[in-house]
Parts: C-alpha cells; sequence; structure tokens
C-alpha cells in the first residue's frame, strides 16, 4: 500500500518536471504510467479504491479550509491528509516516527527482479540512513524526504515513465 503512495508520488513528480502540458483540446484521462522493469509496483484497481476511500475519510475528518486560502494553509491540509493516512495504513511509529522495516519489507514482498530488488533494496537503505541523519530530531520531517530519495530512486531504477494520455478521437471519427 505504501509503495502505491509513493508511486503516486512518483507520477506526479515526473509529470511535474516534463513542465506544464499545453492545454487539452478536450478531456482527458489520468496520465499513462509505463512501470518499466517494475509492473509489480502498478497497484490493483483494488489498492486504487482502497486508497481513495482512505483519501476520502481523512477528508471528512479533516474538511478542506473554506474561503481564500492560503498557501500555507494549503500545505497544512495536505499534511494532516497525509499524516491521517499513514496513520490509519499503520505506517507511524508511537512516536510518529515511519516504520522504515514495513516500507522495506513491502518493497521485497513485490518480488522485483533480483537485481531490481537488490538495488531498490540498498537505495531504501540509503534513503533512510539519509533522512534520519539530516532529520535526526524531527521525525515528521524525515518521512518527506525519505518519500522522495525513494521516488527518485524507484522511478530511475525501474525505468517509470509517464505521459500525458491522447485526447479522445473526435466523436464520429
Amino acid at each position: 500500500m505504501k509503495a502505491c503512495l509513493i508511486l503516486f508520488v512518483v507520477a506526479c513528480a515526473a509529470r511535474a518536471q516534463q513542465g506544464p502540458p499545453p492545454p487539452p483540446p478536450g478531456p482527458r484521462g489520468p496520465p499513462a504510467i509505463d512501470w518499466g522493469k517494475c509492473p509489480q509496483l502498478k497497484p490493483s484497481d483494488g489498492e486504487k479504491e482502497q486508497k481513495s476511500k482512505l483519501i476520502q475519510e481523512c477528508l471528512k475528518e479533516f474538511p478542506p479550509p473554506t474561503g481564500e486560502v492560503t498557501r500555507e494553509e494549503d500545505e497544512q491540509h495536505r499534511d494532516k491528509i497525509a499524516d491521517c493516512g499513514l496513520k490509519k495504513e499503520g505506517w507511524l511509529k508511537e512516536d510518529g516516527g515511519y516504520k522504515f522495516d514495513k516500507a522495506r519489507k513491502e518493497l521485497a514482498e513485490k518480488k522485483l527482479d533480483k537485481e531490481v530488488e537488490e538495488t531498490v533494496l540498498k537505495k531504501h537503505d540509503d534513503c533512510q540512513k539519509e533522512a534520519e541523519t539530516e532529520f535526526a530530531k524531527d521525525v515528521t520531517r524525515q518521512i518527506p524526504m525519505y518519500q522522495a530519495c525513494m521516488d527518485f530512486h524507484i522511478s530511475e531504477v525501474c525505468g517509470i515513465r509517464v505521459s500525458a494520455r491522447p485526447p479522445p478521437p473526435p466523436p464520429g471519427a
């Protein structure tokens, strides 16, 4: 489940690196994701549905701010939703720290090709160490640091590519 969250962020980050798309001529679906060497990381329809329900539950607990919302208020709300989701999925220890061991275990359970798995698990260890060293006294900042680090490395190691879907053909075409 955590891998789904990580990969969603990877997809968003990869999309953001491509720059803003030209205005779409019509409705498009979600971006197309090529999972490269790691198709095992693609979330199932059930996982997507479960993640959607989880986000909806967290939005009920923490409704979005209303009226004129500052960037800071928006970021604080996003952080509350992320924290809520992590807690509900059991990713946080009692002290608020991240369960790095759970992340490593879930990555290993994906049964990636041996060489890819070894590299990804090594990157996990490196990212964990970097997050714990950089933010030794601030566990809440360790999580985004670790996730960003892993998003980068997983997308690189696996060759994950994100692209916009082409618009649907015009009616009658």
